[in-house]
C-alpha cells in the first residue's frame, strides 16, 4: 500500500485531461479492448491506442473520458480539479446543487454535462451536504447518451452509501424557482443534514477523486458498500490477476491445500481486468462487500481447489482427475511405448 495517500510525482496539465499509459486497460491487456474514453468523447479526439496522445488544443475538459475509464488512467486537468474542489467544499449553501452548463438552475458546481463527475466525487459531495442534481435540459440535449454513464455513477454511488442514499441525494428534472425550492428542500434535509469536518489537504493525485472520497470517509466509524472478488473454486492460484491488476490491490498466498485471497476494496478501481485475464474462470467479476474504510481492511477470501491426483497441483474444477501437464506427460509416453 506505499504510497496510495502520498502525492505522486507526474505531470498534470493546467486546461486538459492527463493519461496514464502505464495503467490503460489496454496497454495492460488485449484480450478485451477498451474503447470507453474514445466513444464518450464529445471531440472524438481520445484514441484507444494507449500510446496516442491527447490532443489539447481540441480538448474542453469536460471529464467525460475521465468518468468513463475502468482504470482511472486519465486524470483532471489541474484547473477542473480545483474548480470542483472549491465548489465542493467553499459553497455556503445548505446544499450542493450540481447540474451542466446548460441548466437554467441554481448551482454552485457547474459542469459541462451531468455525467462529468467520478461516483466517488458524488459520494463525497453526498456525505458532506445534501446534493441536488439538475437535469431540466438532459431530455433535449444532443449528448442524452451520456446519461447511461450517469446512471452508472449513481447506482454504484448507491450501493455505497445504502439507505443513506436517498437521504442525501435529490434529483430534479424541472426548472424551479430557486428560493422556493431552497425551502422545499431544506425541509425535506434538514432531519438529516449533519456538519462535518473539512479537510484542508488537497493533493492533484492519479485517482483524485477515490484518494480525497477516503479521506473524508476517515471520519465515520460505519460500513459502506465496496466492492470485493468472487473467487470459485475453479481457481488455481496462478496469480495472473495479482501480477496483472494496476493498483496492485490483490494479494495471493498458496498453501498445500487451499489458496487465500486478500483484496483490498480501496485500491480496487472495479475496472475487472482481473476477471478478463483469468486463465480458467475463476474469477466471476466483483461482488458487494461492506466494510469499514481503513486501508488495512483487506476482503479475505479462501478457497479449496481441487488437486491432480499425480502430482498434487492445484486444477480447474472439471471431472478429470490429472492436470493438463499431467495429461500431456501421460499421453506422450502412452505414444512411444504403444
Amino acid at each position: 500500500m506505499s504510497g496510495f495517500l502520498t502525492t505522486i510525482d507526474m505531470k498534470y496539465y493546467s486546461s486538459h485531461v492527463s493519461k496514464n499509459i502505464d495503467t490503460c486497460l489496454n496497454t495492460l491487456q488485449s484480450k478485451k479492448p477498451c474503447n470507453n474514453c474514445e466513444t464518450v468523447c464529445p471531440k472524438q479526439i481520445m484514441k484507444t491506442t494507449p500510446y496516442t496522445k491527447i490532443n489539447s488544443e481540441e480538448c474542453i475538459d469536460c471529464n467525460l473520458c475521465l468518468v468513463g475509464c475502468p482504470t482511472r488512467s486519465i486524470s483532471f486537468s489541474k484547473k477542473n480539479a480545483l474548480s470542483i474542489w472549491q465548489a465542493l467544499n467553499e459553497t455556503s449553501d445548505d446544499f450542493i446543487y450540481i447540474g451542466c452548463e446548460k441548466s437554467q438552475n441554481y448551482k454552485n458546481l457547474k459542469l459541462f454535462c451531468i455525467a462529468s463527475l467520478p461516483w466517488e466525487f458524488i459520494v463525497y459531495a453526498a456525505l458532506k451536504k445534501p446534493v441536488i442534481f439538475f437535469m431540466d435540459t438532459c431530455s433535449t440535449c444532443n449528448l442524452t447518451s451520456h446519461l447511461d454513464i450517469f446512471k452508472k455513477s449513481l447506482h454504484r454511488a448507491q450501493e455505497f452509501l445504502g439507505v443513506e442514499y436517498h437521504k442525501r441525494v435529490l434529483i430534479e428534472d424541472k426548472v424551479v424557482n430557486s428560493e422556493i425550492r431552497k425551502r422545499e428542500i431544506f425541509k425535506l434535509f434538514k432531519k438529516y443534514a449533519k456538519d462535518f469536518i473539512d479537510d484542508p489537504e488537497f493533493h492533484l493525485l492519479n485517482d483524485v477523486s477515490r484518494k480525497i472520497m477516503f479521506k473524508y470517509l476517515k471520519q465515520y466509524d460505519q460500513d459502506h458498500g465496496w466492492k470485493t472478488l468472487d473467487i470459485q473454486a475453479n481457481c488455481i492460484g496462478c496469480a495472473i490477476c495479482e501480477k496483472m491488476c494496476p493498483n496492485n490491490a490483490i494479494s495471493i498466498t498458496k498453501s498445500k491445500n487451499y489458496i487465500i485471497y486478500e483484496h483490498s476494496p480501496l485500491r480496487c478501481m472495479e475496472c475487472m481486468l482481473c476477471q478478463t485475464v483469468c486463465l480458467f474462470k475463476g474469477n466471476l467479476g466483483l461482488k458487494s462487500y461492506n466494510a469499514k474504510n481503513s486501508l488495512i481492511n483487506y476482503a479475505t477470501i479462501k478457497i479449496t481447489p481441487k488437486k491432480c491426483t499425480i502430482c498434487g497441483n492445484f486444477m480447474p474444477n472439471e471431472e478429470d482427475t490429472m492436470c493438463i501437464e499431467c495429461k500431456s506427460q501421460k499421453n506422450i509416453y502412452n505414444f512411444f511405448n504403444s
